[in-house]
């Protein structure tokens, strides 16, 4: 059952090694916990002193709950599971099954999460409420739900947040669901759509959020790509009737896209910077729902591909909606059914600092960058 999930664990985990100066600060200053399969494993502040590191020994781990637990920025918490080396890269590991959520994380700090595989939960793989200092590094989510709202990563209320070469099989409501956060910074995402599966939203952002950046990130064969719910900055909500312009909450950048429903669905945030990404064969490449107010969304440099007949509208705007405050500067929209199709797409929401390019063709790879020197300056950037 957990053959393929681990296999495609264990490229992760190669792709990106442990920090070894993690392991030789928390060696010196507490011991390394391993946890067998079936044990208990919840934790609480008092239970784990900085430094610590848990492993999960190899086999089938039951959820956990950690409560305030405490790391300092010397010396984090460090949670990872322990692979056997019995039979090379297929060995097993240690994965957590089942259960609702697979890790919770309450009003944790300094704590870093490493090479972790959660598959199966009913509604959500990782959970986190409130804390600081959290880093999730090298975690594969698989199977989950199929409750209607499963996420991957359900964050809420948390400052300083990393996220690092994550992989997403199959989900309900949205792979990566981020809440009222301040500081993070979100990349190297593989988010994949699973039959069985609703598959939801790609990448939610909603709340008052600040210096948030994703980047690096491939979405492919979901109903909604990134869906920007009522994202504000935080200096925007505390004086909402200044004229003075806020800072961006949100940028965006680099993303693929694949064949989504709906590729962006802009409901009323404040403050976004979507850059240098491709879409691929949208059904609809913008979509604003009902009572949808967007302020300061900006969308630059990115690339909109289409097969012929694929793309139904550029965009769907709701008769209450008000796009005004989207604002495009340069971009390229390619299909080999232009410019015959213009006539029936409609327009782009928003407003178009420039008219819109529809050549050259971009020629894109498999990873949703352009080939063709002509078009190099849009979409995701040559690696």
């Amino acid at each position: 059952m957990t053959m393929i999930p681990l296999l495609v664990a264990a490229a992760i985990v190669a792709a990106f090694p442990q920090d070894p100066q993690v392991g030789a600060k928390s060696a010196a200053a507490a011991p390394s916990i391993v946890v067998m399969p079936g044990d208990s494993w919840d934790r609480d502040g008092s239970s784990l002193p900085p430094g610590s590191v848990v492993r999960l020994a190899p086999g089938i781990h039951r959820p956990a709950v950690w409560r305030a637990v405490q790391g300092t920025p010397e010396a984090p918490i460090v949670l990872r599971f322990e692979a056997s080396s019995a039979d090379g890269a297929g060995g097993q590991a240690g994965i957590i099954v089942g259960g609702e959520v697979g890790l919770e994380l309450l009003d944790c700090r300094h704590v870093r999460v490493e090479s972790l595989v959660v598959i199966g939960p009913t509604v959500a793989g990782i959970r986190l409420r409130g804390g600081e200092s959290l880093s999730l590094r090298s975690v594969l989510l698989a199977r989950l739900g199929p409750d209607d709202q499963a996420d991957g990563i359900d964050a809420e209320g948390v400052s300083d947040l990393r996220v690092q070469g994550v992989r997403i099989d199959g989900w309900s409501d949205a792979a990566i669901d981020l809440r009222d956060v301040r500081d993070a910074d979100v990349r190297q995402l593989e988010l994949l759509a699973m039959s069985g599966r609703r598959n939801g939203v790609g990448i939610r952002l909603a709340g008052r959020l600040e210096g948030v950046r994703v980047e690096d990130a491939v979405i492919r064969g979901v109903p909604v790509g990134v869906e920007l719910d009522g994202v504000e900055t935080v200096e925007d909500a505390a004086a909402p009737a200044s004229p003075s312009p806020s800072p961006l909450g949100v940028v965006i950048r680099d993303l693929l896209l694949d064949r989504p429903a709906i590729g962006l669905e802009i409901r009323s945030p404040t403050g976004v910077l979507i850059e240098r990404s491709t879409m691929v064969d949208p059904e609809v490449a913008v979509r604003l729902p009902d009572g949808a107010s967007p302020r300061m969304v900006r969308l630059v440099r990115n690339l909109v591909v289409w097969q012929p007949s694929r793309l139904r509208a550029f965009g769907e705007v709701a008769a209450s909606a008000r796009p005004e405050g989207i604002t495009w500067g340069e971009s390229l929209w390619w299909s080999a059914e232009l410019p015959t199709a213009l006539a029936i797409l409609g327009s782009i929401p928003g407003t178009l600092e420039v008219p819109p390019r529809h050549a050259p063709d971009p020629k894109i790879d498999v990873r949703g960058i352009p080939s063709e020197t002509l078009a190099a300056e849009f979409g995701r950037p040559t690696r």
